[in-house]
């Protein structure tokens, strides 16, 4: 069913948004809203309802659900200076309001109706009509009312990732086949919801491996990052999906390779909305990925160069793939690194001089100054993408660093808005210094160090920190946790909330969360909480959004 209102259509058949002709890189929780709000325009939906029938038997906040109808409403292009399409109704819920014409095809389908249709000008005008396309005449109308892009070839530069099941053959000859078809089931859906969560495009879904484009249909500046990201999430999420007990299953492991290069794509007609693409990358990446370990990503050097500094790699030599004219350069990617934003990799290799901006820095700094004597400040930083938020940002770090006194920084993260408390988990596992290979015994062991060095209470903070990066804590030392979802999520924001404070009381800190409009809504009620507390702390917090974000309420904004 397509679902058209305004400029925008909504197939719920392939749970794809489209506004203004554009296909929107929405959130699955987002869409299922979406769809639930236009089955029901014909009434008011309650937040009970949404909450029963969006996120069934799990527990969420409030401002999760205000969060996600933001969001939603961003993607339908809803401004508060345009007419409502989804109103709300005060102490009753929600109510798509706008008009909406609803159509039995999928987009493809529609535009193979559209093609079958009697041209609309003679054939004599047909004739004289330019061969090439346009995007003017690519749009159809047909009486139906459809935009449908033109199948235009276009050259792009892609990052592409080659995931695959190690030694298939193996596994074939050792299981019966149902139980074969169910490891290869548990296989691709493990692979999809990574994927997806990173904004991967599936360009060939093998029988035991897909082959995933980066840069396509939408170029974002950190496709490399993306992939490599998706890459090591893929390794975890397989391991840990396929780690069934079954009587005579070899041990099951994965591949992935990444290159990036130029790629002529062209989307292919019907419903399968797939690509025929040509290029290179697809075939270095998926011969990378025989040359690594299995349960490793291997990049390419053109790849490696993207993303230097992000990752911890090492270099396993160069090999001569078919195909190439000089042997490819591979690098074993080991784990991302400490350094998390460009600025911070630019300073590994010095950044040059910061010019300007005197005024702002002046108020940074007395701010400072107000939160070393004991009066704890909280300062929203707002702009839009370049303008310059983190590079202010690091001159702050640099100047508190001299005064030796502690910083601590974190971001939120595209690929994690649905991941609870992500900022801070990150924050604490980088400060524990975890790799891939750790054991949950060594994590154990270094979480207990860290907080005896803080001379924080282990017995009441390990546990929920523990269970906060999924790490196996044995009875016989701490009591287990057994709580309900709603407690344990209640005693984690506590336990975060008071050991940030406690480490206040020995000396002044800087404590900086950057793109807070990609934060979960558990990470924006913590910091909530924080900043109802800061100012009787010898804290400094700063946060940092683009403009298109609200961010939480009660505190003195820098823009």
């Amino acid at each position: 069913m397509i679902y058209r209102f305004g400029d925008c259509a909504f197939d719920s058949e392939r749970n794809e948004l489209q506004h203004a002709g554009e296909l929107v890189n929405a959130e699955p929780k987002v869409l299922e809203v979406l769809q639930y709000l236009l089955q029901h325009r014909d009434r008011v939906v309650s937040r009970d309802e949404l909450f029963e029938r969006c996120w069934p038997e799990t527990h969420v906040s409030e401002t999760a659900l205000t969060s996600c109808l933001k969001r939603l409403r961003q993607a339908i292009g809803q401004k508060r200076s345009s007419p409502s399409i989804i109103q709300t109704v005060h102490r009753r819920g929600y109510r798509f309001v706008a008009e909406v014409s609803e159509q039995r095809e999928t987009i493809e389908q529609a535009a193979e109706l559209s093609a079958e249709l009697p041209p609309s000008v003679p054939e004599a005008q047909a004739d004289a009509q330019p061969a090439l396309t346009t995007p003017e005449s690519a749009r159809v109308a047909g009486g139906m009312g459809i935009d449908i892009q033109a199948r235009v070839t276009e050259r792009r530069q892609l990052t592409v990732l080659s995931c695959i099941l190690d030694d298939t053959d193996t596994l074939l000859a050792r299981l019966d086949p149902e139980d074969f078809h169910e490891v290869i089931q548990i296989f691709r859906g493990a692979c999809l919801s990574v994927i997806e969560r990173h904004g991967g495009y599936v360009a060939q879904p093998l029988d035991a491996g897909m082959v995933v484009y980066f840069g396509y249909p939408q170029a974002r500046e950190d496709d490399a990052q993306r992939a490599i990201h998706c890459g090591i999430a893929l390794v975890k999420a397989c391991r840990q999906a396929l780690d069934i007990p079954a009587a005579g299953q070899p041990d099951l492991a994965i591949r992935v390779g990444i290159d990036t290069g130029l790629m002529i794509v062209t989307p292919r007609p019907g419903p399968s909305s797939q690509l025929a693409a040509v290029g290179f990358p697809v075939t270095v990446a998926g011969r990378l990925s025989a040359l690594t370990q299995p349960n490793t990503v291997a990049m390419s050097a053109s790849t490696a160069q993207l993303v230097e500094g992000y990752f911890d790699c090492k270099a396993l030599g160069a090999y001569p793939l078919a195909g190439q004219t000089e042997p490819v350069a591979v690098y074993e990617v080991q784990g991302p690194s400490q350094l998390q934003t460009r600025l911070e990799v630019g300073a590994v290799r010095g950044l040059t001089p910061f010019v300007g901006r005197e005024v702002e820095r002046a108020l940074l700094s007395e701010r400072w100054e107000q939160a070393r004597d004991g009066m704890g400040q909280v300062v929203l930083l707002s702009g839009d993408a370049g303008m310059g938020k983190s590079r202010l940002l690091q001159a702050l770090k640099e100047e508190v660093a001299k005064s030796r006194h502690p910083v601590l920084a974190c971001r939120c993260s595209p690929y994690h808005q649905n991941t609870v408390f992500y900022p801070m988990a990150d924050l604490v596992e980088r400060a524990l210094h975890v790799v891939p290979d750790d054991t949950s015994a060594a994590k154990l062991e270094r979480l207990e160090e860290l907080l005896r060095s803080l001379q924080l209470p282990l017995d009441e903070m390990l546990p929920s920190l523990a269970a906060l990066l999924s790490i196996d804590v044995p009875p016989e030392r701490y009591a287990p946790l057994n709580l309900t979802p709603q407690r344990q999520r209640q005693q984690t924001l506590e336990v975060l909330l008071s050991g940030l404070l406690a480490q206040t009381t020995a000396q002044p800190m800087l404590f900086i969360v950057e793109d807070l409009h990609w934060a979960d809504p558990s990470t924006l009620e913590y910091l909530d909480l924080l900043m109802a507390q800061a100012p009787t702390a010898a804290i400094m917090v700063v946060l940092t959004y683009r403009p298109t974000f609200t961010p939480p309420l009660g505190a003195c904004g820098l823009r």
